[in-house]
Protein backbone atom coordinates (compact mmCIF):
# COMPACT_ATOMS: atom_id res chain seq x y z
CA UNK A 1 0.00 0.00 0.00
CA UNK A 2 1.24 3.29 -0.65
CA UNK A 3 1.52 5.46 1.94
CA UNK A 4 1.10 9.62 1.62
CA UNK A 5 4.55 9.80 2.24
CA UNK A 6 5.81 8.14 -0.53
CA UNK A 7 4.50 11.37 -2.61
CA UNK A 8 7.22 13.56 -4.08
CA UNK A 9 7.45 16.99 -2.97
CA UNK A 10 5.36 19.51 -4.71
CA UNK A 11 5.41 23.44 -5.10
CA UNK A 12 3.88 25.26 -2.53
CA UNK A 13 0.93 27.65 -3.21
CA UNK A 14 0.91 31.26 -3.38
CA UNK A 15 -1.95 33.81 -2.09
CA UNK A 16 -2.73 37.28 -2.23
CA UNK A 17 -5.87 38.86 -0.77
CA UNK A 18 -7.75 41.86 -1.03
CA UNK A 19 -9.85 43.91 0.96
CA UNK A 20 -12.95 45.07 0.28
CA UNK A 21 -13.93 48.14 -1.02
CA UNK A 22 -15.72 48.86 1.75
CA UNK A 23 -12.58 50.97 3.83
CA UNK A 24 -12.11 49.67 7.39
CA UNK A 25 -13.58 45.69 7.13
CA UNK A 26 -12.10 43.96 10.15
CA UNK A 27 -10.77 40.59 9.56
CA UNK A 28 -12.63 37.69 10.40
CA UNK A 29 -10.97 35.06 12.69
CA UNK A 30 -11.67 31.26 11.40
CA UNK A 31 -13.87 29.72 14.13
CA UNK A 32 -11.28 26.79 16.21
CA UNK A 33 -12.83 23.19 15.69
CA UNK A 34 -12.24 20.63 17.75
CA UNK A 35 -10.94 17.28 16.52
CA UNK A 36 -13.34 14.71 17.00
CA UNK A 37 -11.75 10.72 15.97
CA UNK A 38 -14.05 8.52 14.87
CA UNK A 39 -14.22 4.86 15.49
CA UNK A 40 -12.14 2.78 13.59
CA UNK A 41 -14.33 0.61 11.17
CA UNK A 42 -13.22 -3.05 9.72
CA UNK A 43 -11.82 -3.39 6.57
CA UNK A 44 -14.83 -5.53 5.13
CA UNK A 45 -13.52 -8.45 2.14
CA UNK A 46 -14.34 -7.35 -1.48
CA UNK A 47 -16.49 -9.63 -3.19
CA UNK A 48 -14.71 -10.74 -5.94
CA UNK A 49 -16.03 -9.14 -10.23
CA UNK A 50 -17.45 -12.30 -12.55
CA UNK A 51 -15.13 -13.34 -15.30
CA UNK A 52 -14.46 -10.57 -18.05
CA UNK A 53 -16.96 -11.62 -20.81
CA UNK A 54 -19.28 -12.74 -19.09
CA UNK A 55 -19.33 -15.83 -17.17
CA UNK A 56 -21.20 -16.55 -13.88
CA UNK A 57 -20.11 -15.13 -10.72
CA UNK A 58 -17.28 -16.78 -8.45
CA UNK A 59 -17.51 -17.90 -4.85
CA UNK A 60 -16.33 -15.34 -3.11
CA UNK A 61 -12.48 -15.84 -1.75
CA UNK A 62 -10.27 -14.43 0.92
CA UNK A 63 -8.02 -12.40 -1.56
CA UNK A 64 -6.00 -9.72 0.09
CA UNK A 65 -7.41 -6.16 0.04
CA UNK A 66 -6.11 -3.57 -2.55
CA UNK A 67 -3.74 -1.14 -1.55
CA UNK A 68 -5.14 2.11 -0.41
CA UNK A 69 -5.01 5.43 -2.13
CA UNK A 70 -1.94 7.94 -1.84
CA UNK A 71 -2.37 11.70 -1.60
CA UNK A 72 -1.60 13.92 -4.80
CA UNK A 73 -0.10 16.76 -3.54
CA UNK A 74 -0.87 20.04 -4.63
CA UNK A 75 -0.51 23.79 -4.11
CA UNK A 76 -2.52 26.21 -3.25
CA UNK A 77 -2.43 29.56 -2.07
CA UNK A 78 -3.78 31.45 1.53
CA UNK A 79 -7.14 33.81 1.53
CA UNK A 80 -6.34 36.97 3.98
CA UNK A 81 -8.21 38.74 6.24
CA UNK A 82 -6.17 42.19 7.04
CA UNK A 83 -5.50 44.18 10.14
CA UNK A 84 -8.66 46.19 10.50
CA UNK A 85 -8.95 49.43 9.31
CA UNK A 86 -11.13 52.37 10.25
CA UNK A 87 -11.81 55.39 7.85
CA UNK A 88 -14.03 58.02 9.72
CA UNK A 89 -15.67 61.54 8.59
CA UNK A 90 -17.07 59.99 5.48
CA UNK A 91 -20.99 59.54 4.87
CA UNK A 92 -22.30 56.40 4.63
CA UNK A 93 -23.61 55.10 1.14
CA UNK A 94 -25.70 52.17 -0.02
CA UNK A 95 -22.38 50.40 -1.80
CA UNK A 96 -23.39 46.96 -2.11
CA UNK A 97 -20.33 44.59 -0.79
CA UNK A 98 -18.05 42.97 -3.51
CA UNK A 99 -18.10 39.57 -3.93
CA UNK A 100 -15.75 36.87 -3.27
CA UNK A 101 -13.22 37.01 -6.70
CA UNK A 102 -12.39 33.43 -7.86
CA UNK A 103 -9.27 31.96 -7.37
CA UNK A 104 -6.88 33.23 -10.63
CA UNK A 105 -3.83 30.55 -11.61
CA UNK A 106 -1.41 31.70 -12.82
CA UNK A 107 2.31 30.56 -14.52
CA UNK A 108 5.55 31.42 -13.98
CA UNK A 109 8.43 29.96 -15.31
CA UNK A 110 9.73 27.39 -13.22
CA UNK A 111 13.19 27.45 -11.63
CA UNK A 112 14.24 24.15 -11.60
CA UNK A 113 11.35 22.97 -9.02
CA UNK A 114 11.19 19.70 -7.90
CA UNK A 115 9.19 17.12 -9.81
CA UNK A 116 5.87 16.01 -8.34
CA UNK A 117 4.84 11.99 -8.81
CA UNK A 118 1.37 11.84 -9.03
CA UNK A 119 0.56 8.28 -7.41
CA UNK A 120 -2.55 6.63 -9.20
CA UNK A 121 -5.87 4.94 -7.57
CA UNK A 122 -5.37 1.64 -8.97
CA UNK A 123 -8.81 -0.13 -9.79
CA UNK A 124 -10.02 -3.12 -8.03
CA UNK A 125 -10.03 -5.84 -10.44
CA UNK A 126 -8.76 -9.32 -9.45
CA UNK A 127 -8.77 -12.74 -11.07
CA UNK A 128 -11.51 -15.12 -10.01
CA UNK A 129 -9.96 -18.66 -8.85
CA UNK A 130 -11.83 -20.44 -11.56
CA UNK A 131 -11.77 -18.29 -14.16
CA UNK A 132 -10.45 -18.79 -17.72
CA UNK A 133 -6.88 -16.81 -17.83
CA UNK A 134 -8.08 -15.08 -21.20
CA UNK A 135 -11.53 -14.22 -19.23
CA UNK A 136 -10.23 -11.48 -16.99
CA UNK A 137 -8.31 -8.22 -17.09
CA UNK A 138 -5.07 -8.44 -15.97
CA UNK A 139 -5.17 -8.76 -12.06
CA UNK A 140 -1.92 -6.18 -11.60
CA UNK A 141 0.01 -3.78 -13.68
CA UNK A 142 2.53 -1.33 -12.74
CA UNK A 143 1.28 2.29 -12.06
CA UNK A 144 1.49 4.96 -14.11
CA UNK A 145 3.94 7.23 -12.81
CA UNK A 146 3.24 10.95 -13.98
CA UNK A 147 5.62 13.45 -13.55
CA UNK A 148 4.71 17.88 -13.94
CA UNK A 149 5.92 20.80 -12.46
CA UNK A 150 2.58 22.48 -11.23
CA UNK A 151 2.63 26.36 -11.83
CA UNK A 152 3.19 28.88 -9.00
CA UNK A 153 -0.35 30.03 -8.17
CA UNK A 154 -1.76 33.12 -6.62
CA UNK A 155 -5.45 34.26 -4.99
CA UNK A 156 -7.08 37.04 -5.07
CA UNK A 157 -10.03 37.05 -2.93
CA UNK A 158 -12.08 39.75 -1.21
CA UNK A 159 -12.70 39.04 2.76
CA UNK A 160 -16.24 38.76 4.26
CA UNK A 161 -16.41 41.60 6.60
CA UNK A 162 -17.83 40.83 10.11
CA UNK A 163 -21.96 40.34 10.62
CA UNK A 164 -21.30 42.93 13.20
CA UNK A 165 -20.24 46.32 14.08
CA UNK A 166 -19.48 46.44 10.09
CA UNK A 167 -18.08 50.19 8.98
CA UNK A 168 -20.27 52.02 6.65
CA UNK A 169 -19.64 51.56 2.85
CA UNK A 170 -18.56 53.97 0.50
CA UNK A 171 -18.85 55.12 -2.87
CA UNK A 172 -16.47 55.05 -5.81
CA UNK A 173 -16.26 58.85 -5.31
CA UNK A 174 -15.42 58.90 -1.94
CA UNK A 175 -12.45 56.00 -2.27
CA UNK A 176 -11.28 58.28 -5.21
CA UNK A 177 -11.37 61.43 -3.24
CA UNK A 178 -9.62 59.84 -0.17
CA UNK A 179 -7.03 57.90 -2.18
CA UNK A 180 -5.91 61.64 -4.05
CA UNK A 181 -5.37 62.90 -0.57
CA UNK A 182 -3.33 60.20 -0.20
CA UNK A 183 -5.15 58.14 2.08
CA UNK A 184 -2.95 54.24 1.65
CA UNK A 185 -5.95 52.48 2.62
CA UNK A 186 -8.31 54.06 0.14
CA UNK A 187 -5.08 54.17 -2.46
CA UNK A 188 -5.11 50.11 -1.77
CA UNK A 189 -8.89 49.45 -2.51
CA UNK A 190 -9.30 51.88 -5.73
CA UNK A 191 -6.21 49.44 -6.69
CA UNK A 192 -8.66 46.81 -5.89
CA UNK A 193 -11.21 48.39 -7.62
CA UNK A 194 -9.37 48.77 -11.04
CA UNK A 195 -7.42 45.44 -10.44
CA UNK A 196 -11.02 43.49 -10.51
CA UNK A 197 -13.41 45.95 -12.68
CA UNK A 198 -15.82 46.08 -9.55
CA UNK A 199 -18.38 48.81 -9.23
CA UNK A 200 -18.48 49.90 -12.30
CA UNK A 201 -14.89 50.45 -12.50
CA UNK A 202 -13.49 49.01 -16.28
CA UNK A 203 -10.56 46.41 -15.57
CA UNK A 204 -7.44 48.33 -15.86
CA UNK A 205 -3.96 46.61 -14.80
CA UNK A 206 -2.00 49.48 -15.25
CA UNK A 207 -4.51 51.72 -12.84
CA UNK A 208 -4.38 48.87 -10.70
CA UNK A 209 -0.55 48.82 -10.38
CA UNK A 210 -0.13 52.63 -9.93
CA UNK A 211 -2.46 52.58 -6.97
CA UNK A 212 -1.43 49.29 -5.29
CA UNK A 213 2.40 50.74 -5.37
CA UNK A 214 1.26 54.63 -4.62
CA UNK A 215 -0.10 52.51 -1.21
CA UNK A 216 3.07 50.22 -1.08
CA UNK A 217 5.41 53.31 -0.72
CA UNK A 218 3.90 54.30 2.69
CA UNK A 219 4.55 50.47 3.52
CA UNK A 220 0.73 49.18 3.32
CA UNK A 221 0.90 45.21 3.88
CA UNK A 222 -1.96 44.11 1.28
CA UNK A 223 -0.86 46.39 -1.16
CA UNK A 224 3.03 45.42 -1.23
CA UNK A 225 1.36 41.62 -1.44
CA UNK A 226 -0.96 42.11 -4.48
CA UNK A 227 1.79 44.40 -6.26
CA UNK A 228 3.76 41.62 -5.69
CA UNK A 229 1.33 39.33 -7.35
CA UNK A 230 1.19 41.64 -10.04
CA UNK A 231 5.19 41.08 -10.85
CA UNK A 232 4.90 37.38 -10.54
CA UNK A 233 2.25 37.50 -13.18
CA UNK A 234 3.43 40.35 -15.09
CA UNK A 235 0.61 42.13 -15.26
CA UNK A 236 1.11 45.54 -16.39
CA UNK A 237 4.90 45.81 -15.39
CA UNK A 238 7.24 43.15 -16.44
CA UNK A 239 7.44 39.91 -14.70
CA UNK A 240 9.96 40.17 -11.89
CA UNK A 241 10.08 37.09 -9.42
CA UNK A 242 12.99 38.99 -7.36
CA UNK A 243 11.20 42.06 -7.11
CA UNK A 244 7.88 39.78 -5.81
CA UNK A 245 9.71 38.35 -3.51
CA UNK A 246 11.41 41.47 -1.88
CA UNK A 247 7.83 42.59 -2.08
CA UNK A 248 6.70 39.74 -0.39
CA UNK A 249 9.19 39.77 2.25
CA UNK A 250 8.44 43.64 3.03
CA UNK A 251 4.69 42.61 3.25
CA UNK A 252 5.28 39.68 5.79
CA UNK A 253 7.47 41.48 7.97
CA UNK A 254 5.26 43.58 8.70
CA UNK A 255 3.06 40.32 9.72
CA UNK A 256 0.75 40.13 6.47
CA UNK A 257 -0.23 36.49 6.43
CA UNK A 258 -0.44 36.62 2.83
CA UNK A 259 2.96 37.93 2.39
CA UNK A 260 4.32 35.63 4.92
CA UNK A 261 2.71 32.49 2.81
CA UNK A 262 3.88 33.59 -0.41
CA UNK A 263 7.48 34.49 0.45
CA UNK A 264 7.40 30.91 1.85
CA UNK A 265 6.10 29.15 -1.62
CA UNK A 266 9.09 31.42 -3.24
CA UNK A 267 11.63 29.63 -0.87
CA UNK A 268 10.35 26.47 -1.13
CA UNK A 269 10.35 26.34 -5.08
CA UNK A 270 13.50 29.35 -5.60
CA UNK A 271 11.47 31.43 -7.27
CA UNK A 272 12.88 34.88 -6.92
CA UNK A 273 15.18 33.95 -4.15
CA UNK A 274 17.60 30.66 -3.53
CA UNK A 275 15.38 27.70 -2.74
CA UNK A 276 15.43 27.36 1.32
CA UNK A 277 13.12 25.15 2.91
CA UNK A 278 13.86 26.05 6.21
CA UNK A 279 12.81 29.82 5.48
CA UNK A 280 9.85 28.67 4.14
CA UNK A 281 8.52 26.27 6.70
CA UNK A 282 9.15 29.36 8.93
CA UNK A 283 7.11 31.91 6.75
CA UNK A 284 4.68 29.15 6.41
CA UNK A 285 4.42 28.53 10.57
CA UNK A 286 3.83 32.40 11.29
CA UNK A 287 0.74 32.73 8.70
CA UNK A 288 -0.13 29.52 9.67
CA UNK A 289 -0.43 30.51 13.71
CA UNK A 290 -2.48 33.47 12.25
CA UNK A 291 -5.19 31.03 11.64
CA UNK A 292 -5.53 30.77 7.78
CA UNK A 293 -6.47 27.94 6.35
CA UNK A 294 -3.71 27.85 3.20
CA UNK A 295 -0.73 28.04 5.14
CA UNK A 296 -1.34 25.10 7.79
CA UNK A 297 -2.22 22.84 4.82
CA UNK A 298 1.42 24.21 3.18
CA UNK A 299 2.77 23.75 6.30
CA UNK A 300 1.30 20.35 7.60
CA UNK A 301 2.84 19.32 3.97
CA UNK A 302 6.17 20.26 4.93
CA UNK A 303 6.03 17.80 7.75
CA UNK A 304 4.59 14.94 5.89
CA UNK A 305 7.67 15.29 3.55
CA UNK A 306 10.62 16.45 6.51
CA UNK A 307 11.42 19.75 4.29
CA UNK A 308 12.85 22.16 6.53
CA UNK A 309 11.01 20.24 9.36
CA UNK A 310 11.34 17.37 11.12
CA UNK A 311 9.80 14.61 9.15
CA UNK A 312 6.54 13.87 11.65
CA UNK A 313 3.50 12.46 10.16
CA UNK A 314 0.97 13.41 13.55
CA UNK A 315 2.00 17.32 13.33
CA UNK A 316 1.57 16.66 9.23
CA UNK A 317 -1.60 15.05 10.28
CA UNK A 318 -2.66 18.01 12.73
CA UNK A 319 -2.29 20.88 10.66
CA UNK A 320 -3.79 19.42 7.32
CA UNK A 321 -6.71 18.43 9.98
CA UNK A 322 -7.05 22.10 10.78
CA UNK A 323 -6.99 23.23 7.01
CA UNK A 324 -9.12 20.99 6.10
CA UNK A 325 -11.94 22.15 8.55
CA UNK A 326 -11.69 25.63 7.55
CA UNK A 327 -12.54 24.03 4.13
CA UNK A 328 -9.39 23.33 2.32
CA UNK A 329 -10.77 21.19 -0.39
CA UNK A 330 -7.31 19.88 -0.80
CA UNK A 331 -6.50 19.41 2.74
CA UNK A 332 -9.89 17.64 3.09
CA UNK A 333 -8.81 14.99 0.17
CA UNK A 334 -5.64 14.36 1.88
CA UNK A 335 -6.58 14.23 5.72
CA UNK A 336 -8.47 11.49 4.28
CA UNK A 337 -5.77 9.35 2.58
CA UNK A 338 -4.45 10.05 6.06
CA UNK A 339 -7.24 8.39 8.15
CA UNK A 340 -7.60 5.82 5.19
CA UNK A 341 -3.80 4.68 5.68
CA UNK A 342 -3.66 5.44 9.46
CA UNK A 343 -0.34 7.48 8.77
CA UNK A 344 -0.31 9.97 12.01
CA UNK A 345 -3.63 9.14 12.71
CA UNK A 346 -5.61 5.65 13.74
CA UNK A 347 -7.17 4.19 11.56
CA UNK A 348 -10.93 5.12 10.51
CA UNK A 349 -11.97 4.43 7.14
CA UNK A 350 -15.70 5.97 7.99
CA UNK A 351 -14.26 9.44 8.68
CA UNK A 352 -11.85 8.88 5.85
CA UNK A 353 -14.52 8.62 3.19
CA UNK A 354 -16.71 11.66 4.73
CA UNK A 355 -13.89 13.76 3.71
CA UNK A 356 -13.57 12.36 0.64
CA UNK A 357 -16.76 13.30 -0.08
CA UNK A 358 -16.79 16.52 1.07
CA UNK A 359 -13.44 16.92 -1.09
CA UNK A 360 -15.02 15.45 -4.43
CA UNK A 361 -18.35 17.38 -3.95
CA UNK A 362 -16.42 20.47 -4.27
CA UNK A 363 -14.67 19.02 -7.67
CA UNK A 364 -11.50 17.39 -6.57
CA UNK A 365 -11.02 14.96 -8.94
CA UNK A 366 -8.27 12.70 -6.73
CA UNK A 367 -10.78 12.27 -3.93
CA UNK A 368 -13.65 11.33 -6.57
CA UNK A 369 -11.11 8.19 -6.95
CA UNK A 370 -10.72 7.80 -3.66
CA UNK A 371 -14.45 7.90 -3.19
CA UNK A 372 -14.55 5.18 -5.79
CA UNK A 373 -12.47 2.79 -4.56
CA UNK A 374 -14.19 3.57 -0.85
CA UNK A 375 -17.50 2.62 -2.49
CA UNK A 376 -16.05 -0.12 -4.83
CA UNK A 377 -14.64 -1.98 -1.59
CA UNK A 378 -17.43 -1.23 0.99
CA UNK A 379 -14.80 0.79 3.24
CA UNK A 380 -16.06 3.15 5.48
CA UNK A 381 -19.46 3.02 4.01
CA UNK A 382 -21.63 0.21 2.56
CA UNK A 383 -21.05 -1.77 -0.57
CA UNK A 384 -22.24 0.50 -3.51
CA UNK A 385 -21.70 -0.28 -6.97
CA UNK A 386 -23.48 2.24 -8.25
CA UNK A 387 -22.42 5.13 -5.84
CA UNK A 388 -18.61 3.69 -6.97
CA UNK A 389 -19.78 4.11 -10.85
CA UNK A 390 -21.01 7.53 -10.11
CA UNK A 391 -18.17 8.77 -8.64
CA UNK A 392 -15.54 7.52 -11.61
CA UNK A 393 -18.22 8.77 -14.01
CA UNK A 394 -17.31 12.15 -12.53
CA UNK A 395 -13.74 11.67 -12.17
CA UNK A 396 -13.66 10.54 -15.88
CA UNK A 397 -15.60 13.44 -16.79
CA UNK A 398 -12.93 15.74 -15.03
CA UNK A 399 -10.23 14.24 -17.35
CA UNK A 400 -8.68 11.87 -15.01
CA UNK A 401 -7.03 8.54 -16.71
CA UNK A 402 -7.59 7.13 -13.46
CA UNK A 403 -11.17 7.85 -13.21
CA UNK A 404 -11.49 6.67 -16.94
CA UNK A 405 -9.51 3.28 -16.20
CA UNK A 406 -12.18 2.78 -13.26
CA UNK A 407 -15.14 3.61 -15.29
CA UNK A 408 -13.99 0.99 -18.16
CA UNK A 409 -13.62 -1.37 -15.56
CA UNK A 410 -17.11 -1.34 -13.73
CA UNK A 411 -18.52 -1.47 -17.55
CA UNK A 412 -16.36 -4.71 -18.29
CA UNK A 413 -18.20 -6.47 -15.25
CA UNK A 414 -21.79 -4.86 -15.72
CA UNK A 415 -20.98 -3.20 -12.03
CA UNK A 416 -23.09 -0.20 -10.93
CA UNK A 417 -24.03 0.31 -15.03
CA UNK A 418 -25.03 -1.83 -17.26
CA UNK A 419 -22.39 -4.09 -19.24
CA UNK A 420 -21.28 -2.76 -22.48
CA UNK A 421 -17.72 -4.06 -23.56
CA UNK A 422 -17.74 -1.74 -26.73
CA UNK A 423 -17.48 1.52 -23.96
CA UNK A 424 -15.35 -0.08 -21.47
CA UNK A 425 -13.11 -0.32 -24.98
CA UNK A 426 -13.51 3.27 -25.35
CA UNK A 427 -12.56 4.65 -21.76
CA UNK A 428 -10.06 2.33 -21.91
CA UNK A 429 -9.16 3.70 -25.29
CA UNK A 430 -9.03 6.97 -24.04
CA UNK A 431 -7.35 6.57 -21.01
CA UNK A 432 -4.45 5.05 -22.95
CA UNK A 433 -3.53 7.86 -25.05
CA UNK A 434 -3.06 9.63 -21.70
CA UNK A 435 -0.30 7.78 -21.09
CA UNK A 436 -2.33 4.94 -18.86
CA UNK A 437 -0.21 1.80 -19.09
CA UNK A 438 -2.66 -0.20 -17.53
CA UNK A 439 -5.53 1.05 -19.68
CA UNK A 440 -3.76 -0.18 -22.50
CA UNK A 441 -2.79 -3.80 -21.47
CA UNK A 442 -7.21 -4.00 -20.65
CA UNK A 443 -7.56 -2.70 -23.92
CA UNK A 444 -5.82 -5.01 -25.59
CA UNK A 445 -7.21 -8.16 -23.56
CA UNK A 446 -10.48 -6.92 -24.39
CA UNK A 447 -9.58 -6.37 -27.83
CA UNK A 448 -9.43 -10.23 -27.64
CA UNK A 449 -13.31 -10.70 -26.91
CA UNK A 450 -14.72 -8.32 -29.53
CA UNK A 451 -15.34 -8.65 -33.16
CA UNK A 452 -14.48 -6.11 -35.23
CA UNK A 453 -17.39 -4.16 -35.72
CA UNK A 454 -17.26 -3.55 -31.83
CA UNK A 455 -13.33 -2.49 -32.16
CA UNK A 456 -14.30 0.02 -34.93
CA UNK A 457 -17.43 1.47 -32.60
CA UNK A 458 -14.94 1.60 -29.40
CA UNK A 459 -12.97 3.81 -31.13
CA UNK A 460 -14.90 6.22 -33.02
CA UNK A 461 -16.34 6.49 -29.83
CA UNK A 462 -12.90 7.34 -28.30
CA UNK A 463 -12.15 9.81 -31.19
CA UNK A 464 -15.43 11.74 -30.52
CA UNK A 465 -15.03 12.23 -26.94
CA UNK A 466 -13.56 15.69 -26.20
CA UNK A 467 -11.40 15.84 -23.03
CA UNK A 468 -12.52 18.46 -20.62
CA UNK A 469 -10.54 21.74 -19.64
CA UNK A 470 -9.41 20.40 -16.47
CA UNK A 471 -9.79 22.99 -13.69
CA UNK A 472 -8.58 23.01 -10.05
CA UNK A 473 -11.26 22.48 -7.12
CA UNK A 474 -12.68 25.85 -6.07
CA UNK A 475 -11.74 27.80 -9.78
CA UNK A 476 -14.44 28.77 -11.73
Amino acid sequence: MTTIGDCSRRARRVGVGLIAVTLGFAACKPAKKDDAPAAATTNAPIPKPPPFPGAARPPKTNAPAAPSPSIVTTNRPVPPPPAPVTITNLPATNLPAPPVVPVVPVRTPPTNPPPVVKPVVKPVVKPTTNAPTTSALPATAPPVVVTATPPVRTQIQLPTPKATNAPPKFSVAEIRAKAAEGMAVAQYNLGVLYYQGLNDVKQDYAEAARWYRKAADQAYPQALSNLGVMYARGQSVPQDLAEAARLYRLAAEKGDALGQNNLAVMCENGHGVPKDFVEAAKWHRKAAEQGYAMPQYNLGKMYLHGRGVPQDYEEAARWIRRAAEQGEVEAQSDIGVMLYSGQGVLQNYAEAARWFQKSAERGFAPAMNYLWEANYKGHGVKQDYAEAAKWAQKSADAGTHEGMVNLGVMYAYGQGVKKDLVEAYKWFTIAFKQGNSRAGAYRNELAEQLGPEDIFEGRKRANEYKLPVQKRAGQR
